[in-house]
């Protein structure tokens, strides 16, 4: 069994695939919930770690706030489906849940 440990990072699709036919894969997105979402504390200046890009936005904006979280929705339904359709497993553990818990079930059903 190879783990694939997602940090919200890209990966290629084609590789993804490949990889699924050859080994059991299991995608692991360990999250905390305030990660979704950008609390309203005014303008704040935010840094991609790793392209260095930096932008300004208003967090006291509830657009901007709702966009915000809207598109890590779609990020998180976007990686979702290529593991399903890679035939990869995937799984979401949210920091204050038991792991072995989701991780069980995962393998009960297996």
């Amino acid at each position: 069994i190879f783990f694939f440990f997602y940090f919200e990072d890209t990966y290629d699709l084609k590789m993804l695939r490949v990889a699924a036919r050859k080994h059991q894969l299991l995608g692991l997105r360990v999250f905390v919930e305030k990660d979704n979402e950008i609390p309203d504390v005014g303008y704040a200046l935010f840094t991609d770690a790793e392209t260095g890009k930096q932008i300004w936005a208003n967090t006291s904006n509830p657009r901007w706030r709702y966009e915000f979280a809207e598109q890590q929705k779609q990020k998180l339904r976007h990686i979702t489906e290529d593991f399903e359709s890679s035939s990869a497993g995937f799984i979401n553990i949210n920091t204050g849940e038991d792991y072995a818990k989701f991780l069980y079930q995962y393998f009960r059903k297996r």
